[in-house]
C-alpha cells in the first residue's frame, strides 16, 4: 500500500487547498476501499465543511456577476433600441417603423395632391393577437408577428411598402394605387395568411381596412378612415377586407 495515499485523512484535507485536498482524498487508498454506504459520510464532508463554508462568498460573487452581465446586458439592448429607431426600424420584426412611415408618406402624399396621382393605404390588424399571447406565450406572439412581416415584406408589390404602424397593427403605402388597387393588394394579402400556417393550431383572424387619399387628406385622416373601414370588416367573416 502506498504510505503516501493510506496516511491521507477527511482531518488532514482541511489543512490542504481545496482542490487539491478533494483529490488527494477522493484517489487515497482509503477512499477507494470505501464500501458504497461510507461514500455518503465522504460525500457529506466534502459538502459540510468544504462547499458550505464557501456559499455565502461564492453566492455575493455569483449575484455580482449576473448582476452585473443584467446591467450590460439592458444596456446593449438600449443601445439596440436606439439605433434602430434611429435607422426607423422596427427592433421586431426589421419593418421600417412608425417615425419612417411619417415620413415616408408625407413625401408621397405631396407627390399625389400635386401631380394628381393615385395613393391609398391598407390597415392590417391581427384580430388574435390577445388570443395568442394569453394561450400560447407572448414569444409566440412575437413569432407570429415576425412571421407575418416576412410574408408581407416578401408577398407585397415592389411600389408598396409596409411599416408597423403599432403592437399588432401593420399599414402598407400602396403608391399609384387607387381605392380598387388596393382592394386587390389587399385581397392578395389575406389569400397569403390564408395560405401560411402560422404556429397556433388555427387559422390567423385578420381584418384589414382600405382608405385612398382625397385633395385635403394627410396621414391621420386617413388612417382614421382606414380604421373606419377595418372596423366594418371586423363584421364580416374570418380574415375580410374592408
Amino acid at each position: 500500500m502506498n504510505p503516501v495515499h493510506s496516511s491521507i485523512t477527511a482531518i488532514e484535507v482541511r489543512r490542504l487547498p481545496i482542490g487539491l485536498g478533494v483529490f488527494l482524498l477522493l484517489c487515497s487508498d482509503q477512499a477507494l476501499a470505501l464500501e458504497p454506504a461510507a461514500w455518503i459520510g465522504t460525500y457529506r464532508f466534502l459538502v459540510t465543511e468544504l462547499f458550505l463554508p464557501l456559499l455565502p462568498s461564492l453566492g455575493w460573487t455569483l449575484l455580482a456577476i449576473g448582476l452585473t452581465s443584467l446591467f450590460w446586458w439592458r444596456r446593449q439592448r438600449r443601445l439596440k433600441r436606439r439605433l434602430h429607431s434611429l435607422q426607423g426600424l422596427d427592433e421586431l420584426t426589421g419593418l421600417p417603423n412608425h417615425n419612417a412611415l411619417i415620413g415616408f408618406f408625407n413625401h408621397e402624399l405631396k407627390r399625389a395632391q400635386r401631380f394628381g396621382r393615385p395613393l391609398s393605404v391598407i390597415l392590417l390588424d391581427l384580430d388574435d393577437f390577445d388570443k395568442i399571447s394569453r394561450e400560447h406565450g407572448p414569444m409566440m406572439g412575437n413569432r407570429v408577428l415576425i412571421e407575418l412581416s416576412e410574408l408581407l415584406r416578401d408577398g407585397l408589390r415592389d411600389v408598396d411598402k409596409v411599416f408597423r404602424w403599432e403592437a399588432e397593427r401593420f399599414l402598407v403605402v400602396c403608391t399609384e394605387a387607387g381605392i380598387e388597387e388596393a382592394d386587390l393588394v389587399g385581397e392578395r394579402i389575406l389569400l397569403m395568411i390564408r395560405n401560411h400556417d402560422f404556429p397556433i393550431g388555427w387559422p390567423l383572424r385578420v381584418s384589414t381596412g382600405v382608405a385612398s387619399v382625397t385633395a385635403y387628406d394627410n396621414l391621420d385622416t386617413l388612417i382614421e378612415r382606414a380604421g373606419q373601414s377595418l372596423a366594418e370588416a371586423r363584421l364580416g367573416p374570418v380574415s375580410s377586407l374592408g
